[in-house]
């Protein structure tokens, strides 16, 4: 959830100093003035939460003809969005896995503040290895991370928060997403 006006407002008079040329009250033209700042400021906050959401063709709209472009792909008005994306995505081929730190700022540029908790891999089958409460016949080896939500600022709902983490993660690395609270 994106900041408000009053929240901007409040932070901006909070910084204020005291006396009475910086008049807080309701109505004055100090107050007035955060006020329009603070309006300012969410605008913009919502603003960059979407271009966040820009930057991965998974959640591109505006940016799909550069998308595009990049890949040398034909604009074709015919095709929905979605198929635009696909298109896109079939030719990238290439899929980079960034760092987990890199991970947790990709995650504050669209406003939710995470810990990532990674679980080393494990081999079910193992006779040294436990999986839940009994061994498992299978042998498999999967990376994965847990992604802790710590907080979130921004527009962009959990639904969406994880189908954007998702489009980072290679499909060897699985994960989850739980809020902390």
């Amino acid at each position: 959830m994106a900041h408000t006006n009053t929240q901007y407002r409040d932070a901006a008079l909070a910084l204020l100093p005291a006396g009475p040329a910086w008049n807080r009250a309701p109505g004055s033209v100090m107050h007035q003035l955060m006020w329009a700042i603070g309006a300012c400021m969410a605008i913009l906050e919502n603003d960059l939460s979407r271009i966040a959401l820009e930057t991965r063709v998974q959640f591109a709209d505006e940016l799909l003809p550069e998308w595009e472009s990049d890949y040398n792909i034909p604009t074709d008005t015919s095709l929905s969005v979605e198929q635009r994306r696909i298109q896109i995505l079939q030719k990238s081929q290439k899929k980079q896995f960034p760092t987990l730190d890199a991970l947790i700022k990709l995650a504050a540029d669209i406003g939710y503040e995470i810990e990532i908790i990674r679980h080393l891999p494990f081999t079910c089958g193992d006779p040294n290895s436990q999986c839940g409460v009994d061994l498992r016949e299978i042998g498999v080896t999967r990376s994965m991370i847990g992604i802790k939500v710590l907080s979130s600022t921004g527009d962009v709902s959990l639904d969406d928060f994880t189908k954007y983490m998702e489009s980072f993660l290679p499909a060897h690395v699985q994960f989850g997403v739980t809020v902390a609270g």
